[in-house]
């Protein structure tokens, strides 16, 4: 929800100031497609709860960021935020 909000408002303030729209990728869920992020992961089924359930998925999640961390050293993008 809060990268969402993030993508909106670093859109508009491009718009003010007269700069294209910023192309912008993540790992997140509808919300973040709907603010307009080209998704790469879509984490929309991923929550758990409990540290068990967590760590039985640790392989999966580390593939993941494993994943995310190569796609962004090939694409070099301008500037990486995590949220």
């Amino acid at each position: 929800m809060h990268a969402a909000h993030l993508v909106r408002a670093l859109q508009a303030l491009r718009k003010e100031q007269g700069l294209a729209p910023a192309v912008i990728e993540g790992n997140g869920s509808q919300r973040m497609r709907d603010a307009g992020v080209g998704i790469v992961h879509d984490v929309a089924t991923w929550s758990e709860l409990g540290i068990i359930h967590n760590l039985l998925k640790a392989q999966f999640f580390h593939k993941v960021v494993s994943a995310t961390v190569r796609r962004i050293l090939a694409r070099q993008p301008g500037m990486v935020i995590l949220v």
